[in-house]
């Protein structure tokens, strides 16, 4: 759906908004990375990697992604 028509989500409007204003900063370089994670049953699945969803990889129990608190754990 058309970001201006007023029925896109959260997602696609800060999208498009991110981009706009990348566009007017045209004399800067950006990098984007983009994290897309669901959160169901307090385990978290990062849902641009199918991987992480599939119960063949992960064995029979899916587990979701492994989360760390500091960068020590």
């Amino acid at each position: 759906m058309d970001e201006g028509s007023g029925l896109s989500g959260v997602i696609p409007k800060a999208v498009s908004s991110l981009f706009k204003k990348i566009k007017n900063h045209s004399h800067s370089t950006f990098m984007v990375a983009v994290s897309f994670l669901q959160i169901y049953n307090e385990k978290v699945f990062d849902l641009l990697n199918p991987a992480s969803l599939n119960p063949k990889t992960l064995g029979s129990n899916v587990g979701g992604l492994r989360l760390r608190w500091n960068k020590h754990e």
